[in-house]
């Protein structure tokens, strides 16, 4: 069996809303990702409708 068989994607979503400002939904998201080994961040992606912004962690987690 590989490495690579035993690692799964996931992922955490972040959302605002209403008065929420972008940089504390940001910085949220940021904390979670600076917990991650580096080798294990995926991607960060980010969307907006209406002002509600929605952020999302990919990551690399090990199979337990």
């Amino acid at each position: 069996m590989s490495e690579q068989s035993n690692k799964h994607i996931k992922y955490k979503v972040f959302r605002g809303s209403g008065d929420m400002p972008w940089d504390r939904l940001l910085t949220a998201a940021a904390e979670f990702a600076n917990t991650l080994a580096p080798h294990h961040l995926v991607n960060i992606c980010h969307s907006s409708d209406a002002g509600n912004g929605t952020v999302v962690v990919w990551y690399v987690e090990a199979a337990s």
